[in-house]
């Protein structure tokens, strides 16, 4: 009924000593996690399939204690496939790291071993992204690292945070674009390509402690902030979400080939171009090619291939039926050439 009302649907204190993670991804399906109930236990992670009435406890073999104080090292993508970074408790040093479940919590395995996690967050069982705090000769410094084969390989991206991080959140169906919340940075981060360059947002009028950030579609968002702070956006925090819109306003006076959003993608992707109001670098005899090829150099399919006036165009791409990877896109106009790369996903 909306929260009028609460009903109790699990309580055991030999089990755990607090509750500290739940994920719904229906009206049905559910895991929950929460500490252990003593230094020598283990974590209680529990799965329902009927809204909570039941509970399944699961037998987490791998003896994972704690989520590490709060929800921000531990993250379910599905019922099935969870991740959690353990860097302290009692496993062994060579245990630790990025571990992974595939059956909900009762079995786990690790996938890498990185340490110094502040916060984890993955956008399915394949991109997921953490920010991580290291300290080298007494030197605080931030780094955000980022895998999309399910964590077996990470790369790693300079931010300028120093803050303890609190929360990821991936605009929904779109992972190039992440919020981060930095904590007692005080600060906002927006990146458009999965992390590996990042937008830091200031605010002047409030003191900001980001605790948590929800999205529920590209635009609409929530953070919840200490000091009674609650602060909601209906355009994405003000950053321009929509290439198209962001370039039709303008001609530009020369060639250009914009990187293609999303990035990666799956399997459908925008790749807008310009073709400049300059008559001494544009002849309508000219023809516009846009074709996108494989690693290899193989041609994979021709998007753009006409005479084009000057303004500017944006085609999509399928890549249904190609295998993940990455692949390059060319813009050919004359004796001009633009190559980018992307990223497909699947």
């Amino acid at each position: 009924d909306g929260g009028s009302s609460w009903s109790e649907q699990y309580n055991d204190s030999t089990k755990t000593k607090y509750f500290n993670y739940i994920e719904m991804f229906d009206l049905n399906n559910g895991v929950a996690m929460g500490d252990a109930p003593n230094d020598s236990g283990k974590a209680l992670f529990l799965q329902t399939n009927d809204g909570g009435k039941n509970w399944i406890e699961m037998e987490n073999n791998f003896q994972i204690n704690a989520s590490a104080d709060s929800w921000r090292r531990l993250d379910f993508v599905s019922p099935e496939i969870g991740y959690i970074h353990d860097n302290w408790g009692v496993t062994l040093p060579e245990k630790r790291g990025i571990i992974k479940t595939t059956d909900g919590g009762n079995n786990w395995e690790v996938v890498a071993q990185i340490f110094g996690v502040d916060i984890l967050k993955f956008y399915d069982e394949n991109i997921g992204i953490v920010k991580r705090g290291l300290n080298e000769n007494g030197n605080f410094y931030s780094v955000i690292s980022r895998t999309t084969d399910g964590g077996i390989n990470w790369q790693s991206f300079d931010i300028d945070s120093i803050g303890w991080g609190n929360d990821f959140e991936f605009i929904p169906n779109d992972p190039s674009r992440v919020w981060l919340c930095d904590g007692y940075g005080g600060h906002l981060f927006f990146s458009n390509d999965t992390g590996s360059t990042w937008e830091r947002i200031n605010f002047s009028e409030i003191e900001l402690i980001g605790r948590d950030i929800v999205f529920v579609d590209e635009n609409h968002g929530w953070i919840l902030s200490d000091y009674g702070i609650l602060l909601h956006t209906n355009n994405n925090g003000g950053i321009i979400s929509d290439i198209k819109e962001e370039r039709n306003s303008e001609i530009q006076n020369k060639f250009e080939l914009r990187q293609n959003y999303p990035n990666p993608f799956n399997p459908n992707t925008k790749i807008s171009y310009s073709i400049p109001n300059v008559a001494s670098s544009f002849s309508s005899s000219q023809i516009v090619q846009i074709k996108v090829y494989d690693i290899l150099g193989k041609e994979i399919s021709t998007l753009v291939n006409e005479q084009k006036s000057a303004g500017n165009y944006e085609v999509n791409f399928n890549a249904e039926n190609l295998p993940s990877g990455i692949y390059f896109y060319k813009l050919q106009v004359g004796e001009f050439s633009e190559i980018k790369k992307m990223t497909l996903l699947k």
